[in-house]
């Protein structure tokens, strides 16, 4: 399916269904947009757990495991290791990721629509950053009160 978010908006539509987000809603620090982990995970249905001493959430889907640690900018996807720009940290109480980080772990494409902020994620997207009309569809959503 395809989760639409908006930064900062707590609105969050998944195939078309509202959604809401807890405590933090998504935003950009250096250019990097971050996103609560749990959220996002459990959208696609993954299964997240929180190890309180290890500072560490992991993230299990479809035989994918996903480690992101407090405070690291390593992440492990099945145990190989990848960068990110931003470390893991917690931001009200939640657990925020850089969003490229765990959407491509999820197996999924990312998709930044910058003149409306929308951060669009699914296994694929099928229509080009430039086709307003749905993108106007998608905007107009996260408008509705």
């Amino acid at each position: 399916g395809l989760l639409a978010m908006k930064i900062g908006s707590f609105d969050a539509y998944k195939n078309g269904g509202n959604l809401k987000i807890e405590d933090t809603a998504p935003f950009v620090e250096n250019g990097v947009t971050l996103v609560p982990v749990r959220f996002v995970s459990e959208a696609f249905d993954a299964k997240v757990d929180w190890n309180a001493s290890e500072r560490k959430a992991t993230i299990q889907n479809d035989g994918t495991v996903i480690e992101f640690t407090l405070g690291s900018n390593v992440y492990t996807v099945n145990g190989e290791t990848y960068q990110t720009d931003i470390p893991a940290k917690i931001v009200n109480g939640r657990t925020v990721v850089p969003l490229r980080a765990v959407g491509e772990a999820l197996g999924k494409k990312v998709l930044w629509c910058g003149d409306y902020s929308i951060i669009l994620i699914a296994n694929s997207i099928s229509f080009a950053a430039d086709d307003t009309a749905k993108l106007n569809v998608i905007n107009s959503g996260f408008d509705k009160k």
